[in-house]
């Protein structure tokens, strides 16, 4: 049974990142530094769905064991390739049956798998409510030698957190 967790814990923890949804999926976004590892490349995803809408859930479920049968061991093999010890952390679009079936064949293989809790689409609404906050930002300008810099460093110095573009610009 994988650990499901929710989005604060997963973000948490440390373990390498394995998104599987389509390539076109993740390219649009993803969470950062995550690895892509898709269940179906982006034609695969198309037939499953169109065979979910037109034929119901049981054929496209067959459609879809019959895409990835041959790509089992890959897997395995893929997620050994990023990983040092037997911890991972894996999502899907909403934490569906793509996920599902991923933990289930990494656990097969060894792995402590935390799955997230409503998979990508609960990532992005953490981080989109993240960026109702408000911020408190403050500018400092002024003609050059009235000791902009000097203020910076001090403010830096009692623990504030600063951008000095000015000496972005000079490196």
């Amino acid at each position: 049974m994988p650990n499901s967790v929710d989005v604060v814990t997963f973000l948490s923890l440390s373990f390498p990142i394995f998104d599987i949804r389509s390539p076109i999926e993740f390219d649009k976004g993803h969470i950062p530094n995550s690895i892509n590892l898709p269940l179906f490349t982006n034609e695969e995803r198309a037939i499953v769905g169109t065979a979910y809408f037109k034929k119901g859930s049981s054929e496209a479920i067959k459609i879809g064991l019959e895409k990835v049968q041959s790509k089992l061991v890959n897997f395995i093999e893929s997620v050994n390739n990023f990983t040092f010890d037997k911890n991972i952390r894996i999502h899907c679009w909403r934490g569906g049956l793509r996920s599902q079936n991923m933990v289930w064949l990494l656990e097969m293989a060894g792995y402590n798998v935390y799955l997230l809790n409503g998979g990508y689409k609960s990532y992005r609404n953490y981080v989109l409510k993240y960026f109702e906050n408000k911020f408190p930002i403050i500018v400092i300008g002024g003609m050059t030698g009235v000791g902009k810099t000097e203020i910076l460093n001090l403010l830096k110095f009692n623990g504030e957190q600063v951008v000095d573009f000015e000496s972005l610009l000079s490196d």
